[in-house]
């Protein structure tokens, strides 16, 4: 199999983008472009691809896209946040031994400071239960993904992740901590925030996943805001960036 380059990528997607909204939206009018930039009070960041087009309503629908290869596998794979991790344990374990303690004073009517020394040992043992189960459990919300976290900086009424077939094959077989693959981790956090998830191969696109529309203006989000209007309010000039 070989290796597409992210460029490749980039390039490819945008136009099988553009061609699934025109056919699920039954519009010719579309923008799209590469290297589409945010604002720089909203953060100045490079999406790899932007489309935009009208609604029948009027609205400007505004699809952002990000853009992976095998040589950004790294992007791809995703690691434990040990901060959240840890944070969500002690506030389980301290509900926990709050509870306990709790219950002792008013039902088993123990003397304070018997139910204060009973509290700590109870605290930092929970505190190491919860540590162990929640790094077994796997939780999205324990675990951190860079492209993830790179597309939510290009907001939209749909996101989409692309990468290429081979990075897929190289994600399958890597496991993290010896659980899920990172595969399926990227594939959950995608479901999660309702990112769609598209392969490229020389032969094929395969759309994987649909993404979650969002309600809301977000081409004001982009610099090239004021251009995509007027190309798009003027069919004749449209052109693809």
């Amino acid at each position: 199999m070989s290796k597409l380059k992210e460029k490749t990528i980039q390039d490819k997607a945008l136009e099988a983008l553009k061609k699934h909204y025109q056919q699920q939206r039954s519009i010719n009018n579309i923008y799209a472009c590469t290297e589409a930039w945010t604002k720089k009070e909203k953060g100045g960041k490079r999406a790899d691809g932007l489309i935009c087009f009208q609604t029948n309503e009027g609205q400007f629908y505004t699809v952002s896209m990000e853009a992976k290869s095998h040589k950004t596998l790294q992007a791809l794979t995703s690691s434990v946040n040990e901060d959240r991790l840890g944070w969500n344990s002690l506030l389980a374990a301290g509900s926990l031994t709050l509870g306990a303690a709790v219950l002792c004073f008013t039902l088993l009517d123990l003397k304070w400071w018997i139910v204060l020394l009973s509290a700590f040992p109870l605290f930092f043992l929970s505190l190491v239960g919860f540590i162990v189960l929640f790094d077994r459990l796997d939780l999205n919300r324990h675990r951190l993904n860079s492209v993830v976290e790179q597309l939510k900086q290009y907001p939209a009424n749909e996101q989409w992740l692309v990468y290429s077939k081979h990075a897929d094959n190289l994600l399958a077989t890597l496991t993290s901590n010896g659980r899920r693959s990172h595969l399926q981790t990227l594939i959950s956090l995608c479901r999660q925030n309702g990112f769609g998830l598209m392969l490229l191969s020389n032969q094929k696109i395969h759309l994987e996943m649909e993404p979650k529309p969002r309600k809301g203006n977000f081409l004001d989000t982009y610099s090239r805001a004021p251009k995509i209007r007027e190309e798009l309010n003027n069919p004749l000039v449209l052109e693809t960036a």
